[in-house]
């Protein structure tokens, strides 16, 4: 007896359940252009994804190390924040990593929660930082509700499951309240030029690749209308931008040149900062409706 095959999924943004292949083991909506990894992953295994090594020699060269750097890119983004939610507001960070970004709000918001996977990281940020930073994840910890932001920078693209993730966020931020994300814009001209070379490509700690038609429909199937999209400046420490090439660069020659280049750098040099907005990192601003 021949058995029908399973449909194919449907696109977690505008529900379409047709697929194109992009490049090795990721698939494309050929409706909205959202793009997600091929593999199956448990959340167990993403999660151990993220011990301290991520931070400290792998996808990261040295994290804390780099907290000025990195807090550089946070500032640009909290003045966002401030632009959307009056001083005073409630606060709450999916992704807060070492809890750097719960350091800089919390003189405008009082009391910010952070919620982050990595164990490493959020030991770091309660005992160095003093902030609220749990280890978890909006599925399996007790967070309250009445937020009235919810910050995921550099997030989205990690998760098991956005889906659910920004649903739990809807049910805890408050009716008008907002969301702000960034994350990759696979849409954007440098990675329709470069494809499988473009530096986010690299499951599985990059899961989902969202355009901007994706990312309005995938909101607002889950009760956010998105107000405000632009590309972004990221700042990073040359070290980090020579070590994240010799590891993603793409092509064999130029993780080669800047693994060569990294284990040569001068101290003065690796530590200088420069910010790019190549228009491939998207800042999106988004408030919570219950209709639109």
């Amino acid at each position: 007896m021949t058995r029908n095959p399973e449909p194919p999924p449907a696109c977690i943004c505008c529900a379409n359940g047709r697929w194109r292949p992009y490049c090795t083991g990721l698939t494309q909506c050929t409706s909205c252009g959202y793009v997600h990894t091929s593999a199956s992953y448990s959340p167990e295994e993403l999660h151990a994804i993220y011990r301290e090594a991520y931070f400290r020699g792998e996808e990261y060269r040295d994290y804390p190390a780099d907290r000025e750097v990195i807090e550089a890119t946070l500032r640009r983004r909290l003045s966002r924040v401030r632009h959307r939610v009056a001083p005073g507001g409630r606060l709450i960070e999916i992704g807060c990593a070492y809890g750097f970004f719960l350091d800089l709000a919390r003189s405008t918001y009082p009391d910010p929660i952070g919620v982050d996977v990595a164990e490493a990281a959020t030991a770091w940020a309660r005992r160095e930082l003093n902030v609220d930073a749990r280890t978890g994840d909006l599925a399996t910890l007790d967070v309250p509700h009445g937020f009235d932001v919810a910050c995921l920078w550099d997030t989205i693209e990690h998760l098991a499951d956005p889906s659910g993730t920004i649903e739990r966020l809807a049910e805890r931020v408050t009716p008008s309240g907002w969301l702000l994300l960034t994350t990759g814009d696979v849409g954007a001209m440098v990675p329709r030029l470069q494809q499988e070379r473009w530096r986010m490509i690299h499951p599985p700690s990059h899961l989902h690749y969202f355009t901007r038609p994706a990312m309005r429909a995938f909101l607002r199937r889950r009760g956010f209308a998105v107000r405000r999209i632009t590309s972004c400046a990221v700042d990073r420490s040359v070290e980090q931008i020579v070590h994240g090439l010799s590891r993603f660069g793409g092509l064999t020659p130029v993780r080669r040149a800047t693994a060569w280049l990294h284990r040569r750098l001068p101290a003065p040099v690796a530590r200088a900062r420069i910010g790019l907005d190549i228009g491939d990192i998207m800042l999106v601003e988004a408030q919570r409706v219950t209709t639109e």
